[in-house]
């Protein structure tokens, strides 16, 4: 189990993510983000969560432009009270339109306004924590930001607030309320920035892990002559046959005997990394499929790496080329 002292939660040490579930939706013209998701399967596999032991769920409104939410709170039903509900906001979308909107939610009156949709498309009267969806932000904006998550706090509507960034100064500014109680960064094998982890430690903040499995270069599924469908998210982004994802192709051959020890999958491996990595780490990884959860569930039985894995794994990582910290 994981206590998260600022938060008040002592849960298991493995959330899970819901990106994928919320499908597509247009952006710029065009449509991105998960395409080729069958919803009677990712509802199959959000039932596998509610009853597997599964402490948190990460969503977003902007995940499929409110589907995934719309989703996430038709499921719930009286199971709402066994899991914590993590959301965020911070980027503008019509739902009705499924469509993502240029700009962000800096305002106050918006930052409610956005509470007031995630509640009623998850069908909750609260949120347990609630994210800004922004990387990085002037100081007097975010201010206000939290002076709005403050008063939502107060209202009852969440019940505390964190932010998903990579950036170790803006989330210092958040540090002096009790009420921040979280961030969400990149890390897992290949990124993360090192000096917020060690800040979050400091802190007593909670660390979802968004990317755990480096958008599944760490599953062992993809190769050189993979294809990804139009419109998936990481298309534009990756080339498998040069450049750093070919390079975390070759090194994730070389971490394979030590993710997979003692009988665990790539993705039992890769989250155990995770779950040794720090006493504040709590990995979101996402899923499309039934059986892509219950390969997720199966870390929790195998748990954290053992110290002599953790050891080899950076000891390889560190005699490859590829072994930068990325917080871009």
């Amino acid at each position: 189990m994981r206590e998260f002292q600022r938060l008040g939660w002592t849960i298991p040490p493995l959330g899970i993510g819901t990106f994928a579930m919320g499908g597509t939706a247009l952006a710029g013209g065009t449509q991105k983000g998960w395409p080729g998701v069958d919803p009677a399967e990712a509802r199959r596999g959000m039932e596998v969560v509610l009853d597997g032991g599964i402490g948190l769920i990460d969503t977003a409104d902007v995940y499929g432009a409110g589907h995934a939410e719309m989703e996430l709170g038709d499921l719930l039903g009286a199971r709402r009270e066994k899991v914590l509900l993590a959301t965020k906001f911070g980027k503008r979308m019509n739902e009705h339109t499924r469509e993502r909107l240029p700009g962000d939610v800096v305002d106050a009156d918006d930052v409610v306004a956005a509470c007031e949709g995630s509640l009623r498309r998850l069908k909750t009267d609260r949120i347990d924590l609630y994210q800004l969806h922004i990387n990085a932000l002037d100081p007097a904006i975010s201010d206000g930001i939290q002076a709005a998550l403050e008063r939502l706090v107060e209202d009852g509507k969440i019940r505390a607030y964190g932010w998903s960034t990579d950036s170790v100064a803006c989330a210092e500014t958040w540090t002096g309320s009790p009420r921040f109680g979280a961030v969400q960064m990149r890390l897992n094998v290949f990124d993360g920035v090192q000096d917020l982890l060690a800040m979050a430690e400091r802190e007593g903040l909670a660390v979802l892990c968004r990317e755990p499995l480096a958008q599944g270069i760490l599953t062992g599924k993809y190769g050189a002559s993979s294809q990804l469908a139009e419109g998936d998210v990481r298309k534009t982004k990756w080339n498998l046959t040069e450049g750093r994802e070919a390079r975390r192709l070759a090194t994730y051959e070389a971490l394979r005997e030590w993710l997979t020890i003692g009988g665990r999958t790539p993705v039992q491996g890769a989250l155990g990394w995770l779950m040794a990595r720090s006493p504040n780490t709590l990995p979101i990884p996402g899923f499309k499929t039934e059986v892509q959860v219950r390969d997720i569930l199966g870390a929790l039985e195998h748990g954290p790496l053992p110290q002599q894995a953790m050891d080899e794994i950076a000891a390889i990582m560190a005699a490859h080329t590829d072994n930068h910290q990325d917080p871009s």
